[in-house]
């Protein structure tokens, strides 16, 4: 059990891919099941994969990735996109921009503005 405790800490991505991957599944089930148009379906769909994309990279770049995540929810504003599973992705890259020793602290400004707006 000691092997596979050590291996997870050194692949920290392959845990974030893993569940990026379940963000991915839990976010789709609801785009497939919205009866909005084809464009607004589209549109969700583009949204839920970069929020899964946001979760997997997180750890690589956390402040691309709290721009990319302000990005997709103005974005879902805009186009009127409801709320789905993937959105929980937003409050993950708070945490992550929030705890991470070496980002700036105008990023940690952002993310705690941004989850309290959220």
């Amino acid at each position: 059990m000691q092997r596979l405790y050590d291996f997870l800490r050194r692949h920290p991505t392959g845990v974030d891919s893993f569940w990026a991957l379940g963000l991915l599944g839990f976010g789709s089930l609801m785009v497939v099941f919205d009866r909005a148009g084809a464009v607004h379906m589209a549109a969700a769909a583009v949204f839920v994969v970069g929020l899964s994309l946001v979760v997997a990279l997180r750890r690589k770049a956390p402040v691309q990735m709290l721009l990319l995540t302000a990005a997709i929810g103005v974005g879902q504003l805009i186009i009127g996109v409801q709320p789905n599973p993937s959105d929980f992705a937003m409050l993950v890259i708070a945490y992550t921009v929030a705890s991470a020793p070496a980002v700036p602290r105008w990023a940690s400004r952002c993310a705690l503005a941004g989850a309290l707006l959220g």
